[in-house]
């Protein structure tokens, strides 16, 4: 062995080495080791700390600014999602996907959500959103353009028409016009009838 000036031990009993150490077959280590290197990583290649291999750890990770991860990312613990604190994967900021997600049970979401995609319907699966089973909103529905609505429509409470009404007789244009029923007929109320009348 050369170069054993490069190597020095404190009064302490700690060895100092000068120079590199190259390894060539296992080191295990038993204590807590500390790198001093404060080089940033920017590639596989680069850091305080890299290996042409994997990394096993056994138990926590805490990074204390970015992480990459240029390969496919897997965890494996199941706990399922109750809130936005208690799930298997979770985050304190937003969470940005460039291709598709897929969630496999329930999503809560409880903030507003936006559909960005301007595709127009022009069937039930051709949509800017696609829901292939039923829909139950709570509040007020909004629809910007016209809707179709393909099958039997059932309303509890008054419906009120702008301008212009189309049933299978025409048109019936009026201020307002409400859909109504009396006894067992189908009929039109507009803002300037008292009663209502039957159409056809």
């Amino acid at each position: 062995m050369q170069n054993l000036t490069e190597i020095t031990q404190s009064s302490a009993g700690n060895i100092t080495l000068g120079k590199n150490l190259a390894v060539t077959g296992t080191t295990t280590l038993t204590g807590a080791q500390t790198i001093s290197s404060a080089t940033d990583t920017t590639s596989g290649t680069t850091g305080a700390i890299h290996t042409a291999g994997g990394i096993g750890i056994s138990k926590a990770l805490f990074v204390g600014t970015t992480g990459t991860v240029t390969g496919i990312t897997s965890v494996l613990d199941a706990t399922d999602a109750t809130s936005i604190s208690a799930a298997s994967l979770k985050t304190a900021g937003g969470l940005g996907v460039t291709k598709a997600a897929f969630i496999g049970g329930l999503a809560n979401i409880a903030g507003v959500l936006t559909a960005a995609n301007a595709t127009d319907a022009t069937s039930a699966t051709a949509a800017g959103t696609v829901v292939t089973g039923g829909l139950g909103i709570s509040k007020a529905l909004w629809v910007g353009t016209t809707s179709r609505l393909v099958g039997a429509v059932t309303t509890d409470g008054a419906v009120s028409v702008g301008t212009t009404l189309l049933t299978g007789a025409g048109a019936v244009t009026a201020p307002a016009v409400q859909i109504g029923a009396a006894d067992t007929g189908f009929y039109l109320l507009s803002a300037t009838q008292t009663a209502f009348s039957q159409d056809g």
